[in-house]
């Protein structure tokens, strides 16, 4: 008979949740990562109505499939104990991509080996969760509304109160009993399938993408659309049936040499370990001799967990470290992704690397790293609505001097009387009013990095937001659609960057889907405009949408309800030669529910 393994008390806690919640439970040590999901679900009082994953160090665990374009480990097969072996240790927990509720799942204490306590509640904060609310943010807002409904407010919307039931919701306590009963269903499950080790997993089921039933009227609202991804708007079907050749398999003498020369210097960074003195947030920017952009460079190690020198690229490098430094609400991963213009050379375990990155170390004739921690290097790229992929060797040059630069500025550091002035203050403004910039003295080699000279220049935030590039439509195109019948008519205009990626030959990309739709229904369902090009931007994919369905319903509207300034750019034209009103508005009634819907499809990480 096998001997019980040593038990873990867990604390598992919401994140961005105030007071905060959280359960401490008892598993045992070897429990999978599968089973580990479904005691989550129990003791948090979740409904397991979405997709979910683990992810520690940069690896993600969950439920593979052959479609993800990133690795994703099989959680069935992965135990607890194999990540997490002391006290302190801790791995992530996503439930639900759309709202992303994120719990920090820790090792407390190590408890001895008990057959008959193995699987408990034994304390927790917070009462029930709300499935679909938004997130922590949404909860948050219902528990002030909850609050606010029950001191007697007259100035409060009670349609989420009631919607949510909030009269029948406990924030505050947490019912252990009903936790316990629960995690009693999980262990006769577990006992039925021979234990909670990796090699007794639960069985998977099909997760729900919302709560759909066939009698719901969301059923009419999908038949008006008639928006089924097998239509035209479809990713070709050569598409996504062609093969497309190994990263780094195909490469060119020359550009084999740049990721050598590349590798090498990123050892020599590596054996720095900058990140011992500088933090991510301490960054300086290097400018462009010819462009005079900037490029902005950062330092990750701090934090021990990633070790990486990342190179924002302009536009855009300003703009996200404008968010990132104020703790923006819009940095969430869909927005980063459409912004995101970055190379990166990261150092991990050879356990953590993919097979093209071990193999370029074969093909370029770079010594594999000995003994050590963080030896292994690789290059990603980051392009605006693009998953991260594997780096190109045009990415390279500007890497090398991202990395060379931050060996400098350390050597700076070093030897500077006030080494504290390289650093980000602790207090002070969120957004400094100066950054130190590399410049290049004219005559100077740039492939000199001594040559390169710091200087201390003074940053308008105020001019670094991000803003996309306006399409407009030639006169042609406008006169044409402005001689069409007008009707009296509303219609809704808009797009969306749908996380379910697209694999295009430079890697996946977020496609864009834009939709132009009347609000009285009509007779010709509206055709979605579906692309994966990502020369073609959301505004120019909304014109698409309205043109097509201009033509396919032959009348133009009265009015056009849109929601962004962009659009409202876009349509400024066309609205004064065709005589159309064009009203900007907080949501679109119609079309907001429908990308709602479409954000909770599978990703590449999800599918």
């Amino acid at each position: 008979m096998t001997a019980p393994a040593p038990r873990y008390l867990l604390r598992i806690q919401l994140k961005d949740i105030r007071p905060p919640l959280w359960r401490e439970v008892i598993v045992p040590a070897n429990i999978s990562l599968a089973w580990l999901h479904e005691v989550i679900q129990a003791a948090m009082f979740w409904d397991d109505m979405h997709l979910h994953q683990f992810e520690q160090k940069g690896r993600f665990y969950g439920l593979p499939s052959s479609e993800d374009f990133s690795e994703m480990y099989n959680e069935r097969k992965v135990a607890l104990c194999d990540l997490v072996k002391k006290p302190k240790d801790w791995i992530r927990y996503e439930y639900d991509f759309g709202d992303s509720w994120e719990h920090r799942v820790e090792l407390k204490k190590i408890l001895e080996p008990d057959a008959e306590d193995f699987l408990r509640c034994v304390k927790g904060k917070g009462g029930d969760i709300i499935e679909d609310c938004g997130g922590a943010h949404g909860y948050m807002e219902l528990m002030k509304l909850k609050q606010a409904v029950e001191f007697g407010s007259k100035k409060v919307d009670r349609e989420d109160y009631d919607y949510y039931e909030l009269a029948d919701h406990d924030f505050g306590n947490c019912d252990l009993s009903f936790a316990n009963e629960n995690l009693g269903e999980v262990q006769i499950d577990a006992e039925e399938g021979g234990g909670l080790h990796p090699r007794a997993a639960p069985p998977i089921a099909n997760p729900m993408f919302g709560d759909f039933h066939e009698d719901d009227e969301e059923d009419d609202f999908d038949d008006y659309f008639n928006f089924g991804l097998e239509s035209e708007a479809s990713p070709p079907e050569e598409l996504a049936e062609e093969s497309f050749p190994e990263p780094y398999s195909e490469l060119k003498p020359d550009a084999l040499a740049e990721f050598g020369e590349t590798m090498r210097l990123a050892q020599k960074v590596r054996t720095a370990q900058p990140w011992k003195e500088l933090y991510d947030s301490d960054i300086f920017a290097v400018e462009d001799p010819t462009t005079k952009e900037l490029d902005i460079v950062s330092v990750l190690g701090g934090g021990k967990e990633v070790y990486a020198i990342h190179v924002h690229r302009p536009p855009s490098g300003l703009a996200f470290w404008k968010m990132a430094l104020t703790g923006s609400d819009a940095m969430i991963p869909e927005v980063i992704m459409k912004m995101s213009n970055m190379v990166e050379v990261e150092f991990l375990n050879k356990a953590e690397m993919e097979e093209p990155d071990l193999a370029l170390y074969e093909y370029t004739g770079v010594a594999t790293p000995g003994k050590g921690r963080h030896g292994w290097v690789r290059f990603r790229s980051y392009r605006p609505r693009c998953f991260p992929w594997f780096s190109e060797a045009a990415d390279l040059a500007t890497l090398r001097r991202g990395m060379a630069l931050a060996l400098r500025y350390l050597e700076l550091m070093q030897d500077s009387e006030e080494p504290v002035s390289f650093m980000r203050p602790d207090e002070g403004p969120a957004l400094p009013e100066s950054l130190k910039v590399f410049r290049l003295p004219t005559g100077a080699k740039a492939g000199d990095s001594g040559a390169w000279r710091l200087e201390d220049i003074s940053v308008d935030w105020d001019q670094c937001g991000q803003s996309e590039v306006v399409f407009q439509p030639g006169e042609f195109e406008l006169s044409r659609l402005a001689a069409i019948p007008q009707k009296e008519d509303v219609w809704e205009l808009g797009a969306t960057c749908l996380t379910s990626g697209v694999m295009t030959e430079t890697g996946p990309v977020m496609p864009v889907l834009a939709m132009a739709a009347s609000l009285s229904g009509g007779e010709v369902p509206p055709t979605p405009e579906f692309t994966d090009d990502l020369a073609v931007s959301e505004t120019e994919a909304m014109w698409n949408s309205l043109a097509n369905n201009m033509d396919a319903t032959g009348y133009r509207p009265t009015e056009i309800r849109v929601t962004s300034t962009e659009a409202v750019k876009l349509l400024e034209p066309f609205a004064q030669l065709a005589g159309i009103r064009v009203e900007r508005v907080e949501e679109l009634e119609m079309l907001d529910s429908l990308f709602q819907m479409l954000a909770m499809m599978p990703g590449p990480r999800d599918m």
